[in-house]
């Protein structure tokens, strides 16, 4: 076997889904880190390096992992030998109730086609084969939250004005001022809230609903999604401490509900209730710091 073939090796406590989501999701999925896995592999899959890979990842099954995903964006051929040996690891990890995920397979590409035509696609599953590892990720986070939470905790039903990060510490009447100068804005899947360079002086919170982070690649009609943000969290928030223009474009993942409001609106009640607003700035930072320890963490993780 090449010893190319396994590129590397991850598991989710070292790489997150680019989501941000409320603390108590964060916390289940931090401490359930070491149950998603992903292995990068590379060059040609033949009969050798996929009987190797089949064995390295039952190997790993072994401990905590329960997901696995291989990613298959540096390979660039398979035999018919190895299609066969994915289909069997499928079998035996679906027999032992754990999971099996591809990444960067393309409908239509060169090997979806040959996977296709060998019947891996079938086995696998349509559902689990994913266009990029990010996605893959997002749907093995989704099931440990499924499987932690309440049932009734995990619908996505519209997040609860109290419970948001900003209003912390607040009583409910001072709960009620702020929300009152708020304004409740819907958007379809592919709205834009925001584009890159607009002079929007907003900040949002999500109440139901995924909003994503996208940015243009140079040189590319391509725009590449950096991070996603979920139910009950905040994004445009960095209008309140340097105004300027947007530095990235924000579109509706899927159907969305946010309140935002406006700067000068803030600043109307700052000037009336200024310990209030000291309070909302107090969270805000709270939540960015929360965010920069969890990319630093990530940071310091894949630099080891």
């Amino acid at each position: 076997m090449s010893k190319s073939t396994i590129r590397s090796f991850y598991d989710t406590r070292n790489v997150r889904f680019r989501r941000v989501r409320q603390k108590e999701h964060d916390e289940i999925l931090e401490s359930n880190g070491n149950s998603v896995g992903v292995f990068e592999l590379e060059g040609t899959i033949f009969f050798g390096s996929a009987d190797t890979v089949s064995k390295q990842v039952l190997e790993k099954f072994d401990s905590d992992l329960k997901y696995v995903v291989l990613d298959l964006m540096r390979v660039n051929e398979m035999d018919s030998t190895a299609a066969r040996i994915l289909q069997q690891l499928q079998k035996r990890l679906v027999s032992q109730e754990k999971l099996l995920f591809l990444s960067h397979v393309q409908p239509q590409s060169y090997l979806w086609n040959f996977m296709n035509d060998l019947g891996v696609i079938k086995t696998i599953g349509e559902e689990n084969i994913f266009p990029d590892t990010d996605h893959a990720i997002e749907h093995c986070e989704e099931l440990i939250l499924k499987k932690h939470l309440k049932e009734n905790t995990f619908v996505h039903e519209e997040y609860p004005l109290d419970k948001l990060e900003i209003f912390q510490g607040l009583k409910s009447e001072e709960i009620n001022l702020v929300s009152q100068n708020m304004v409740v804005e819907n958007f379809d899947k592919g709205d834009y809230v925001f584009q890159q360079g607009d002079t929007n002086d907003k900040f949002y919170y999500i109440l139901q609903g995924l909003a994503s982070v996208y940015l243009p690649i140079p040189d590319s009609s391509y725009i590449k999604r950096m991070v996603t943000f979920g139910a009950g969290t905040t994004f445009g928030e960095m209008n309140l401490f340097a105004l300027g223009p947007r530095s990235a474009s924000i579109l509706a993942a899927e159907s969305l509900t946010c309140i935002s409001m406006t700067i000068a609106e803030f600043e109307r009640i700052k000037k009336n209730h200024p310990n209030l607003t000291y309070m909302m700035v107090f969270n805000l930072s709270k939540e960015f710091v929360r965010r920069t320890r969890r990319s630093d963490s990530i940071i310091k993780d894949l630099s080891q």
